[in-house]
Order: C-alpha cells, then structure tokens, then sequence
C-alpha cells in the first residue's frame, strides 16, 4: 500500500504543493490530472526523492520512503521522466542500468536472466542489442519502462510518457503500462494530460488544482464540474460502446 499524508513543496517562498494526500494499492494504475502548473510534476519528483518536501510523509507498506537512503528508495520506487536522451547504448545496457540498486561486484545471472524477461515482455527482445538513437519514439518510450521495471519496485512513476507520441504508440504504451502494472501487482501513478487515455487505461484518478487535491478516487470522481473546476473548461463524460469519452465543449 502506497500511503502519502500531508505533502508539501515550495520553490523558494512560492507553495506548489499544499497537504497533498491519498493512497494506492497495488494492481491500481493512478492518472494524475490537472492544469499546466497544477503541480503534477513536483509531486512526482517530490515522491521519488529528486525534491525534498517542506512536510508530510510517503510510505510503501508502512515504511517512510523519505527515510530511506536513495539506494534503498531506488529498490523501492522506480521513474520514468518526460524526456529521455537517445545515446548508442544499446537497448539490453540500457535495460541492464535499472539493476543498479541491486548490483555488488558484478552482474549476476539472476541480473541478466530478469532484463531478459522484461525485454520478452515489453516486446523489445528483437531490438535488445539496437542502439537507442536508432529507436523510434515508441519503442524508446517502452525500453525506459522496461529499464524502470527491472528494478522491481513497487510503485511505478511515469510523468507524461505519451506526449510526444504518435495516437498508436500512445495506446501501444499505455496498455503496455496497464498490463505490467496488473500483472506485476505493483502501483502505478502516472502524469497525463489526455483524459480521454486516462479515462480508457486507468482505474484511479488524482485530480490537482492550484497544488491542492480536489478529488480522488474512481473514475466516478471525473464528472463535467470536476472537469470544469480543474481545468475551467466545460466538458462530460460520456459512455460510447462500452468506454467512457471526455467530451468538451
């Protein structure tokens, strides 16, 4: 269980995040929603310990993550950014990094036979010894997923991992992402902007305006108010064939 209670970050003397708090089980994928400086970032950054809080705790099954040395919080939390810089490495060394918190002496077989078995699982076993400046967009997007999940944490961050995809790859990703999320059984809390992907791939929503919380829970909380109170914009959601759209007027 993911538990965060009162979190709270200023850049300076300006607040960004106020007594921000909520919970995530394992198998739940979360959509994190909200305006351009809403705060959706920070708080990503804020949970996986690139920022530093001013207040409130995080805890995976009751442990505080803000305790832990980053070594031991890489073991538990693992990050996707907006961005990834494409280098010659290949996808199997790039894989291969997310192992560092666990690495000693050396790489053990028990360290390649797992890279193996994401690359087979997030279909990147054929490119594993292509450089990742020759991948496509997609394809670079699920390597730096795979390089996260194999540092077998227990709650996934993404921030964006769509935005700069093409409408196929932004399904091929994000139900890559849901699938891995439930199979593995651990928490997944990611940043997007497109209701209508967050409507069709995740199961939980954390909605911020102005840095505060203004609702979470099911995909019961994302009704046309909530949609015009976070985003100030008219909007309902509607249900076609089965799938819940956001429509806005």
């Amino acid at each position: 269980m993911i538990q965060v209670s009162g979190l709270s970050f200023s850049y300076g003397s300006r607040p960004v995040l106020h007594d921000v708090s909520f919970s995530l089980s394992p198998g739940q994928l979360m959509g994190v929603l909200g305006n351009n400086g809403a705060g959706k970032s920070t708080l990503i950054t804020c949970l996986n310990r690139i920022r530093t809080p001013c207040a409130g705790s995080v805890s995976i099954d009751g442990q505080n993550v803000l305790s832990l040395s980053r070594l031991e919080a890489a073991r538990q939390i693992s990050y996707v950014g907006q961005s990834s810089v494409p280098s010659q490495m290949t996808v199997f060394d790039c894989v291969l990094l997310g192992r560092r918190p666990y690495l000693k002496w050396s790489v053990t077989q028990d360290d390649l036979s797992l890279c193996q078995s994401v690359l087979r699982q997030t279909g990147l076993e054929p490119l594993q010894l292509r450089p990742l400046n020759q991948l496509s967009g997609g394809e670079l997007q699920k390597a730096m997923l795979a390089r996260a999940l194999v540092q077998q944490p227990k709650l996934l961050l993404l921030d964006e991992p769509t935005s700069s995809l093409d409408p196929r790859n932004q399904h091929e990703v994000m139900e890559l992402i849901r699938q891995l999320v439930s199979q593995r059984n651990i928490a997944g809390l990611i940043v997007i902007h497109d209701l209508n992907l967050a409507l069709r791939y995740c199961s939980h929503f954390l909605l911020l305006r102005d840095g505060r919380v203004y609702a979470c829970g099911g995909p019961e909380v994302l009704t046309g108010d909530a949609i015009f109170q976070v985003y100030g914009i008219h909007g309902k959601v509607l249900t076609v064939d089965g799938q819940s759209v956001a429509l806005f007027a």
